[in-house]
């Protein structure tokens, strides 16, 4: 159901029960971005601590409806200056540009942090960063303070920062879902040798999709749930020792992994993947499907996706049968689902009235969507959209001119009236 507000000139806010329903799936606290005036924007913000201020948002969306690399091509080509945030369930991520290049990034992901990159790139003592954390230093970064204590130096910070810049770059790539919104502000001028190209980062992620889905083989997602063997491991590096040694407490995720023991996402994956092939780990087969919101996916709308297509596969369905050929069209359509060869349809057929079972289909779309390495959505929309346009075609092989114009003016009706 679409909802409305209304915004009186004393800023007082009604809604109606539209509006109603679709704020009571999104409870918590949120920020009014500012934005054009004929667009409202507001962010989440963390239940604890102070709110910050998000100012002004040039664009937003949804890294599952537009892919992350073509919003780096936008930002990089049209050389944009300002903050790209991405928040993916807990986690959120920032990209800051200045002229279309990276020159800095955060992360509230503990292995992505500045001081984490640092340790594992060997430039900095545990004991040192700890002492650093602990101590108060308002308003002033980690790597500003770094510099001051005489724990880096110029040269080795900005190693450390275009190390985080890729990191970050990386594990949004990687993981291609969440909310984003573009600030787009003046950025410092900074120092020539951190710039890193952001085109140059894409077309080395995009190689590394390839790596990863080479590790899904073996670890399906970060939120495959990993248990040890039993077999004899000798770990390679430091990162397995660290990984074994967190597995022996009981199983656990990759992601869980990652943040228990302050290490990138794809680095446990990489890891995971080398001890199950050496057979020390193993993914529980029962449990290697999440849940779509451990995904940081919202299933409510997917589910209206679902159920807008199968609006409009009955609608096929209902015109074929006024034709009288029913039977012989069902068939057909069961030939359509079936020859495509995709998991998310296997072994399911449409009901009588053109229908596909929507729970199945949902319960089977977060491990389609850890397999491709693409969001619930993109992948839902895959899926459809050509079984859709073969059911289009096979009807109008048994409907009349008449027919087929009715079929087409009513299905322009309902792809204007669905929620997508």
């Amino acid at each position: 159901m679409s909802g409305s507000l209304l915004v009186e000139n004393d800023g007082g806010i009604s809604v109606d029960e539209g509006a109603s329903l679709q704020l009571a799936d999104h409870p918590g606290r949120f920020a009014l971005a500012r934005t054009a005036p004929d667009l409202l924007l507001a962010i989440r913000q963390p239940d604890v601590g102070s709110q910050q201020p998000i100012g002004r948002v040039a664009f937003s969306g949804d890294l599952d409806g537009v892919p992350f690399s073509d919003v780096v091509m936008l930002l990089a080509q049209g050389r944009r200056s300002g903050l790209f945030h991405v928040i993916t369930g807990a986690v959120e991520r920032t990209l800051v540009f200045a002229a279309g290049d990276l020159v800095a990034a955060s992360s509230t992901q503990a292995g992505e942090r500045l001081g984490e990159v640092a340790l594992r790139l060997g430039l900095l003592e545990r004991a040192d960063l700890a002492r650093l954390l602990s101590s108060p230093a308002a308003g002033r970064r980690v790597g500003q303070r770094l510099v001051e204590r005489g724990l880096l130096d110029r040269e080795r910070l900005e190693q450390a920062v275009q190390a985080q810049i890729a990191l970050v770059f990386e594990a949004i790539l990687l993981r291609p879902v969440g909310s984003f919104f573009f600030r787009d502000h003046p950025v410092p001028p900074q120092n020539g040798e951190t710039a890193v190209a952001a085109q140059g980062l894409l077309l080395d992620g995009l190689r590394r999709l390839d790596e990863l889905a080479h590790y899904r083989t073996r670890i399906p997602s970060p939120q495959a749930p990993v248990r040890r063997t039993g077999a004899a491991v000798d770990p390679p590096d430091e990162a397995a020792l660290q990984i074994v040694a967190g597995l022996e407490t009981g199983e656990a995720t990759a992601a869980e992994l990652a943040e228990r023991l302050r290490l990138p996402e794809v680095e446990v994956m990489r890891t995971l993947f080398h001890l199950a092939e050496a057979g020390a780990v193993e993914v529980r087969e029962d449990r290697a499907a999440r849940p779509l919101a451990d995904l940081g996916a919202d299933p409510v709308p997917l589910r209206d996706l679902l159920r807008s297509f199968n609006r409009i596969f009955c609608e096929v369905f209902t015109e074929v049968a006024l034709a009288g050929v029913l039977s012989s069209f069902v068939v057909e359509a069961q030939t359509v689902l079936a020859s495509g060869s995709d998991p998310l349809f296997a072994g399911l057929a449409f009901d009588l009235d053109g229908s596909l079972p929507l729970g199945e289909i949902l319960q089977r779309l977060p491990e389609a969507a850890q397999a491709s390495g693409k969001g619930p959505r993109t992948v839902l929309l895959e899926s459809l959209q050509p079984v859709l346009s073969q059911l289009i075609r096979q009807a109008e092989k048994h409907l009349d001119p008449h027919g087929s114009a009715d079929l087409h003016a009513r299905l322009r009706l309902l792809f204007g009236t669905s929620e997508w």
